[in-house]
């Protein structure tokens, strides 16, 4: 049987997917070969993964040997690409795998009408798998002996479509074949596949969830691969859908904001909006937690930014820190107002946003009190104390802004300065050893132009600068 499989699929048609439309088709051959691997193992899963592909509305070609224009005139591997096929392979491998035999043969026969598909669909090697399909069928039949009451194997083959989350089909399977059940079964089954479909839901939206809590910081979904993000925040599609529910819609409308931040666009409008319409504290707390993330980040931002930004810069920074903080207490409040979680985490930005550079308001009076050394009993001391006195300023100037940073050196030049002057020691010997201060200076974009010291001062700034702008 292999050689004739061999040779049907050498006979196979090969398409040629353009680089234009090719983003589609990459995706669903990863995704097929994967399943491909998963078949005997999990058939299950595969049978969800070759259903999401059929129903992608972007994948037009089937059932076909596929290759990838690359580059023009350079082209993938050969892909094997039979969604029909390996459907109906899976649900032949889950039929073997169920004990139930309605269930099975429910299953065997949704494998034969995928492998009728495929072959309509022009690949002749699913007519062996038919083959085996329709024989499964036959032996599964034969164990037991027809029964007189239709319901029981109506039941299991619409049992078949509620495990696969194919609600529509369940419905479009009632309507089809349940013409021999009363009024009420009518109902009863209608109405339970509205329910079963509810239940899918609910279950089917804690995986999303765990996924959210995961992301504590946009850049985790940043760095995910699309596989990995595909599956922690795979949502069931609405094809075979019959009714929703809000936890649903909820998780769908978070995942599109996610695949915003993913794409490094902002997100944090929305993620606010999903917290507010949150229906349980884990919802809230996935996305608030992610939001904090962003505003705090959006914050320190502005804040490394204005230690070297100037006067103007900084304070459009500190208004824009302002403005998140804002609103972050709106949303805070509109939290509270609402009065669904009466205990959320309340966040404080307070000591995040004294970290913005202050003004040092210090330097004039410095340079005062540098005057005033000169009339003191002993001059070298009193200077050494302002010397001290900036010294300490400088361990701890991180704080300041970056001009009170150049005023600060400028300042130490000033007393340095007059120390070695009034010492006897001539201007280059000054310039030399005041150079890295100078270099200092020159860096923050502090000014050179001091006059009230004497013209000895003043020379020794402009040769510092000299030797800075030399560096």
């Amino acid at each position: 049987m292999k050689l004739v499989l061999l040779l049907l699929l050498i006979l196979q048609q090969e398409e040629t997917i353009s680089r234009a439309s090719k983003a589609p088709y990459v995706r669903a051959t990863e995704k097929c070969e994967k399943a491909v691997a998963q078949m005997e193992t999990d058939p299950r899963e595969a049978i969800d993964v070759f259903t999401s592909i059929l129903e992608n509305p972007k994948i037009k070609k089937r059932e076909c040997l596929m290759r990838m224009e690359i580059t023009p005139g350079t082209y993938s591997r050969q892909f094997k690409f039979f969604p029909w096929q390996y459907r109906g392979r899976a649900r032949m491998r889950l039929a073997e795998k169920t004990g139930d035999r309605e269930i099975a043969l429910g299953l065997l026969r949704l494998a034969r009408e995928d492998l009728n598909e495929s072959i309509r669909a022009g690949l002749a090697s699913s007519q062996t798998y038919l083959a085996q399909a329709q024989q499964a069928i036959e032996k599964r039949q034969k164990v037991e002996p027809p029964k007189i009451d239709p319901e029981p194997l109506f039941r299991k083959t619409w049992r078949g479509f509620i495990a696969e989350g194919r609600f529509d089909s369940a419905k479009g399977y009632i309507e089809s074949k349940g013409g021999f059940l009363s009024p009420d079964r009518r109902r009863y089954y209608l109405s339970e596949t509205d329910d079963e479909c509810r239940r899918f839901l609910a279950t089917a939206r804690k995986p999303f969830l765990v996924g959210l809590e995961r992301v504590t910081h946009p850049e985790i979904l940043k760095t995910m691969d699309q596989v990995a993000f595909e599956q922690d925040f795979r949502l069931p599609g609405r094809a075979e859908l019959v009714v929703t529910i809000p936890e649903y819609e909820w998780c769908v409308s978070v995942a599109r904001t996610l695949v915003l931040l993913r794409g490094g666009k902002d997100g944090l409008g929305a993620l606010l909006d999903h917290a507010l319409s949150a229906g349980t504290m884990r919802e809230f707390l996935g996305v608030e937690r992610l939001a904090y993330a962003i505003v705090r980040e959006e914050i320190e931002d502005r804040v490394q930014e204005a230690r070297e930004a100037a006067a103007k810069r900084r304070e459009e920074l500190q208004g824009e820190a302002d403005a998140l903080r804002n609103q972050w207490e709106q949303f805070e409040a509109r939290v509270a107002k609402k009065g669904v979680f009466r205990e959320f985490p309340r966040r404080n930005f307070a000591l995040l946003l004294k970290e913005f550079p202050i003004d040092f308001e210090e330097g004039d009076r410095i340079l005062d009190r540098l005057m005033d050394c000169m009339d003191a009993d002993d001059p070298d001391r009193a200077m050494s104390e302002v010397e001290e006195s900036l010294r300490g300023i400088r361990n701890g100037w991180s704080g300041y802004s970056r001009e009170s940073r150049a005023e600060i050196v400028r300042c130490q030049i000033a007393v340095a300065a007059l120390r070695g002057l009034l010492k006897g020691n001539p201007v280059d010997e000054m310039a030399r050893i005041l150079r890295p201060f100078g270099v200092d200076l020159e860096n923050l974009g502090g000014s050179f132009e001091l006059q009230q010291f004497g013209p000895k001062v003043a020379r020794l700034f402009q040769r510092l600068r000299q030797d800075a702008q030399a560096d």
